[in-house]
């Protein structure tokens, strides 16, 4: 287990394949199946010791086209978002954002002119159309608001880690905003972050 989770942290990857002593492929295991190892050994490390990299919150009211543009320039994936009040209001990943995209086909046409050759007549060149369809992807600039998740999980910052690990396999999530006591948020804690529980424990 140790050793799996160390190479999805060494390469930011989140399954495996698991083969046999003979190379033979036997199946998969991806970072969800190791931190239910966190769960079973009840790991009580605090989670904020576990809190890696920036978390941007983001407005509620931000276009869904410039968030595109938070995106690639961040490299992030999944953002808390917050209202006028700074409060946390919701949740939006890349996956939300894509489901909003639109996809259309574009013909493009692109002509190519053959060379002459000496059955041709003088000074007339043969053009031929060639065609191909490109997809072109289309994020709307509808405000975030209008698709982010709304009933989000939140996880205590002094909470067990194995709380935090209990809650993503449980409803499925790769990430949980980190609260104070306040209910104010303080960061995120990714899968990949409770991860280096394992390691050192």
């Amino acid at each position: 287990i140790k050793s799996a989770a160390r190479k999805m942290l060494k390469h930011n990857i989140h399954r495996l394949p698991v083969v046999d002593s003979l190379g033979n492929l036997i199946g998969i295991v991806t970072d969800r199946d190791l931190i239910r190892y966190i769960v079973v050994k009840k790991i009580e490390d605090p989670v904020i010791n576990y809190m890696k990299g920036p978390c941007i919150p983001i407005y509620f009211e931000t276009p869904a086209n410039v968030l595109m543009e938070i995106i690639r320039v961040s490299r992030m994936y999944a953002f808390p978002v917050i209202d006028e009040n700074a409060n946390l209001v919701g949740i939006i990943t890349d996956r939300d954002l894509l489901s909003e995209a639109e996809i259309r086909d574009i013909i493009i046409d692109v002509q190519e002119i053959e060379s002459e050759d000496e059955y041709s007549w003088e000074g007339i060149r043969n053009i031929l159309p060639y065609y191909y369809i490109r997809e072109e992807l289309t994020i709307p600039k509808k405000p975030i608001k209008d698709f982010m998740v709304k009933n989000v999980r939140t996880i205590y910052q002094k909470a067990p880690v194995w709380e935090a690990a209990d809650q993503m396999i449980k409803y499925d999530i790769d990430q949980l905003p980190v609260i104070d006591h306040h209910n104010k948020l303080v960061g995120m804690i990714t899968i990949h972050d409770i991860l280096a529980a394992i390691l050192k424990h």
